[in-house]
């Protein structure tokens, strides 16, 4: 089983994994870049749900109690157990690309500099890092939070506000 904060391949309660890619992509060749898949253990047979968004997901994380997934015009979505998805959206200015869950906190990143940090899910900060340069992904580096973006950024943050390039 991953630690809490992963990204990929982690274990749910019950017996179910998602995997990131297959959030972001449809394993099966008819889906959409919208359908959600979840597998009793990563690479059996997926099943296809209905997903609550018209729009592309491109990240998930796990909490340790429900999951997050993030995608284009501020798409949030909430499951507690990869079948049950209700949306918790942002602002439409933004596509989000990465969601990464650590105790206490998520932090979610995007387009034109996006950097998002909850709680709990539910509601939203924006915090801006100074450039308006597209992130890709983030990661909890143990002692804060690693974001990576185009033209090769790589901000680092102690606590998902305050960042350093």
């Amino acid at each position: 089983m991953r630690e809490r904060g992963s990204s990929t391949n982690t274990r749910l309660r019950g017996g179910w994994a998602i995997a990131l890619a297959c959030v972001a992509l449809a394993a099966s060749a008819t889906a959409q870049p919208t359908d959600l898949q979840a597998a009793p253990v990563c690479g059996q047979s997926w099943q296809q749900l209905p997903s609550p968004t018209p729009y592309s997901l491109t990240g998930v994380a796990w909490t340790g109690t429900e999951l997050i997934a993030v995608g284009a015009t501020g798409t949030i979505l909430v499951s507690p157990d990869a079948t049950t998805w209700v949306p918790h959206g942002t602002s439409p200015l933004y596509n989000l690309t990465g969601v990464v869950a650590s105790p206490g906190q998520l932090v979610a990143v995007g387009s034109a500099g996006c950097i998002l940090t909850s709680p709990n899910g539910g509601s939203w900060s924006s915090h801006n890092w100074g450039l308006p340069i597209g992130l890709t992904a983030v990661a909890s580096a143990g002692s804060g939070y690693v974001v990576v973006g185009y033209n090769g950024t790589i901000q680092t943050s102690p606590d998902g506000i305050i960042w350093t390039r």
